[in-house]
C-alpha cells in the first residue's frame, strides 16, 4: 500500500490504493475529450483499449442543433435538407447533428453553395430561389425563376454583399443558363447553343467557367460574354475514352486547387472506382493523372466541391463524400489506397465488392459542402435586398 502523509502529523495519513489503469477512466470523461479530436485522433485513442472502442459515440449524434460547433470547425460543413429536417456534419470532427430548428431549410433543395452561403428552393415551388447565411440566420429572396422544369446546378460568383455578385443557374435538361446580377429584377436567359447535359457545377478557372457534361468533356464559358457559344475546350482524359460508354462514369466533380483545375470521376465501369486527373495548361489541352493529393483534403457533392490543405494528422490525402453507412459513419475514398472506408470502423457497406454500383449511384442529391464563415456579422447582411 502506498501511504500519503498530509501533514507532519501521523493522525492525518491518508491510505490509497494503486494507481487505477488508464482504460479505468470514466466514460463520460472519455466522451468530453473526445469532443476535441480530430477524427483520425479518435480513431487512435479507440485502438488502445477494447474498453474505448465506443468512446465518442455520443457526439455523433447531437440531440439539438448547435451553431457554434459547426461553425468553429475548420473544414467545410455537409448540410443536407430533407423533408422536414437537415443534418449537419463535420467530418474532421465526426460531429452530426440534425435540425428542425432552421425553419428556412425545412422542405427545400439545396441548388448550390459558396462564400458561406446556401442557394435553395423550395420543394413545393420550384422556381422560388433564395440565399440563406448560416452564420447570421439571413434569408435573401430572389426573383422567381422559370427554367424547364427547373434549376439543378447554381454558382455564386462571391458573397451576396458585394456588387459585382452575379448568380448562374443550370438546368441539365436545358441547353443554356439563367443569369441573374446583384440588382436585377429578372433572371436572363442565354442559349448556349451546346446540348449536353452537365455532370456538375460550373467552375471558375483562370477567369472563365469551366463546365463538364457526362462524357468527361470540358467546355468554357466567357462570363463577359454569356451569349458567346460554348466552345469545346477539352476532350475527355484518354481512360474515359477506352471505357466506350456514353456515360463513362456515376458522378463527376470539377474543383480548382492552386491553379489546376481537378476532374474527379466516380464509376464502377472497369474495376475503375475513383479516377483523378488534373489540368495544368488549358492550352495543350492534356490531363495528367493524380495519384496523391499529398497534404489535401477533397470534399465532393453534387452541389458544391471544395479542397483544401488537412488541419489534422490521418485526414490527408482522402475525398470526403456526401454519404453515410447505416451506422451513421461518414464515407471517405483513401486516394492512397484506393478504397471506400469509415475512419473509425470496418464497414461492408464501403467494400468495393459488395454493390460498388449502388454505393455510387446513392450520394445524396440535397446536400452541399458548405465554408461556414463564424466573422460575419448580421450588420453585413441583415439589411441586403437583391
Amino acid at each position: 500500500m502506498k501511504r500519503v502523509m498530509g501533514s507532519d502529523d501521523e493522525d492525518h495519513q491518508q491510505v490509497v490504493g494503486e494507481p487505477r489503469p488508464w482504460s479505468d477512466l470514466p466514460p463520460e470523461l472519455m466522451d468530453l475529450i473526445s469532443r476535441y479530436l480530430s477524427i483520425a485522433d479518435l480513431a487512435r485513442l479507440r485502438a488502445v483499449y477494447r474498453s474505448w472502442q465506443s468512446v465518442g459515440k455520443r457526439r455523433f449524434r447531437s440531440p439539438s442543433f448547435d451553431i457554434s460547433m459547426i461553425s468553429s470547425s475548420p473544414s467545410p460543413i455537409l448540410i443536407t435538407t430533407e423533408d422536414d429536417r437537415c443534418t449537419f456534419y463535420d467530418p474532421v470532427h465526426h460531429y452530426v447533428t440534425h435540425s428542425k430548428e432552421i425553419p428556412e431549410l425545412v422542405g427545400t433543395l439545396i441548388l448550390g453553395s459558396g462564400h458561406g452561403w446556401l442557394v435553395l428552393t423550395r420543394q413545393s415551388d420550384l422556381n422560388s430561389v433564395f440565399l440563406f447565411n448560416l452564420a447570421t440566420n439571413t434569408r435573401i429572396e430572389l426573383p422567381r425563376c422559370k427554367p424547364p422544369p427547373y434549376l439543378q446546378h447554381v454558382w455564386l460568383s462571391s458573397a451576396p454583399n458585394s456588387s459585382g455578385c452575379y448568380i448562374i443557374g443550370v438546368n441539365e435538361l436545358a441547353v443554356g443558363l439563367w443569369i441573374i446580377k446583384r440588382g436585377d429584377k429578372d433572371w436572363t436567359y442565354h442559349n448556349c447553343h451546346k446540348p449536353n447535359f452537365l455532370a456538375c457545377a460550373p467552375v471558375r478557372f483562370q477567369g472563365e467557367l469551366y463546365c463538364m457534361d457526362y462524357r468527361g468533356r470540358i467546355f468554357v464559358i466567357d462570363p463577359s460574354n454569356f451569349d458567346a457559344r460554348w466552345m469545346l475546350l477539352i476532350e475527355q482524359p484518354l481512360p474515359l475514352g477506352r471505357w466506350k460508354r456514353i456515360h463513362s462514369f456515376e458522378q463527376a466533380f470539377l474543383v480548382e486547387c492552386e491553379g489546376e483545375l481537378l476532374a474527379i470521376f466516380l464509376s464502377d465501369y472497369d474495376n475503375q472506382q475513383v479516377s483523378i486527373f488534373g489540368l495544368v495548361d488549358p492550352e495543350n489541352e492534356t490531363w495528367q493523372k493524380i495519384e496523391s493529393l499529398e497534404d489535401k483534403m477533397l470534399f465532393v457533392s453534387n452541389k458544391s466541391s471544395f479542397i483544401m490543405k488537412a488541419t489534422a494528422r490521418g485526414i490527408a490525402n482522402k475525398m470526403y463524400l456526401p454519404k453515410f453507412t447505416s451506422a451513421g459513419y461518414g464515407v471517405v475514398y483513401d486516394i492512397g489506397v484506393g478504397a471506400y472506408i469509415t475512419l473509425l470502423t470496418d464497414c461492408d457497406e464501403v467494400d468495393p465488392a459488395r454493390g460498388r454500383s449502388r454505393f455510387v449511384k446513392e450520394l445524396k442529391l440535397s446536400s452541399a459542402w458548405c465554408q461556414i464563415d463564424p466573422s460575419t456579422t448580421c450588420d453585413e447582411v441583415l439589411s441586403l435586398t437583391w
